[in-house]
C-alpha cells in the first residue's frame, strides 16, 4: 500500500474522491412494468439534469423540471414544476428511494423501478488532480 502511494505521489495523481450525488444516482430512464387482470402497463420516469419527463400506458404524459429540496441519506423529496401534460400544471412533491444495491428506485410510493440505461449498473465519479490542478473527472462504471 506504502508503494502504491509512493508512486501515485511520485506521479503526481491524486485521486480525490470517490461519489456520486443523488441526483446522479437518478438520472437515465427508470420503467416499472406488469399486468393487472391481463391487461399490460407501464411507467417510465426519466431524470436528466433537473428535467424529468413521465410516460407510461395507459396513456400518461407528463413533462417539467424537478430540483431537490430534501435529502435524507437514500431518500430525496423532489420539487416537480414548470410542468405540462396528464396530470395538469401544479407544482407537486415525490419522494424517490434509491436503492443501490438493487439498482432500482422507488418512486413516488411505487416499488421496483429499474434502469433501462446502457449496461450501467452502478458508475462512480472520482475527480483527479496533477500537482493540484484539477484535470478532470472520470467515471468508473459496474456492469
Amino acid at each position: 500500500m506504502k508503494i502504491l502511494l509512493f508512486l501515485l505521489m511520485t506521479l503526481g495523481f491524486t485521486v480525490v474522491a470517490f461519489s456520486q450525488s443523488n441526483d446522479d444516482k437518478i438520472q437515465g430512464t427508470w420503467r416499472l412494468e406488469g399486468t393487472n387482470g391481463g391487461n399490460v402497463w407501464f411507467l417510465e420516469w426519466t431524470f436528466n439534469r433537473g428535467s424529468f419527463k413521465q410516460g407510461g400506458y395507459p396513456a400518461i404524459s407528463q413533462m417539467g423540471k424537478y430540483k431537490i429540496i430534501e435529502e435524507r441519506g437514500v431518500q430525496i423529496k423532489l420539487e416537480l414544476f414548470d410542468q405540462d401534460g396528464t396530470f395538469g400544471k401544479e407544482n407537486r412533491q415525490i419522494l424517490v428511494l434509491i436503492d443501490a444495491r438493487r439498482n432500482e428506485l422507488t418512486i413516488d410510493r411505487k416499488t421496483g423501478f429499474k434502469s433501462k440505461n446502457a449496461n450501467t449498473q452502478t458508475a462512480f465519479v472520482y475527480s483527479v488532480f496533477q500537482q493540484n490542478n484539477f484535470i478532470g473527472e472520470y467515471r468508473l462504471e459496474h456492469l
